[in-house]
């Protein structure tokens, strides 16, 4: 066996051992990341649940869909909502049994189906809520919840 046949072995076992090191780091590198990939299925699997529980609701809570069924409800039993109306005249008047009547006049700024297109329908004691929708610093405010007298 010559030097240069010798010299090669050398090498070559250098080489095994430092291929044999890198294959241990990446064998401990993809082991780490199973372990990180399997805690955050894990995590995912669980917020998963917790999102279903919101949407649909368990025994003891309401579900997403069962509030807005619920808000559904309120809404459209809150009366009229009235927006991009500003008050322009309000005179308070005195009943015969002395409780306060308070007349407004309004302008509308735009019309349409929040607006006043059908006024002749407004129930008699239905309930109204009165929006000014300006900037606060222009004027704009919740004017108030109103209970219609006469139309």
């Amino acid at each position: 066996m010559s030097i240069w046949n010798k010299i090669l072995v050398c090498l070559i076992l250098v080489a095994s051992l430092a291929m044999w090191y890198f294959g241990m780091r990446a064998l401990a590198t993809h082991r780490a990341w199973r372990e990180a990939a399997k805690k955050l299925e894990g995590q995912l699997a669980q917020l998963k649940a917790e999102e279903a529980v919101l949407r649909e609701g368990d025994g003891t809570r309401r579900g997403l869909r069962q509030v807005k069924v619920e808000l559904a409800k309120y809404v459209s039993q809150r009366g009229r909502v009235w927006f991009n109306c500003r008050p322009m005249q309000m005179a308070v008047n005195k009943t015969p049994e002395g409780s306060d009547i308070v007349q407004i006049s309004l302008v509308f700024e735009t019309l349409g189906l929040a607006g006043l297109t059908d006024v002749q329908e407004l129930p008699v004691d239905s309930q109204v809520y009165l929006f000014d929708e300006r900037a606060p610093q222009d004027g704009g405010r919740y004017v108030g919840k109103f209970r219609v007298a006469a139309v």
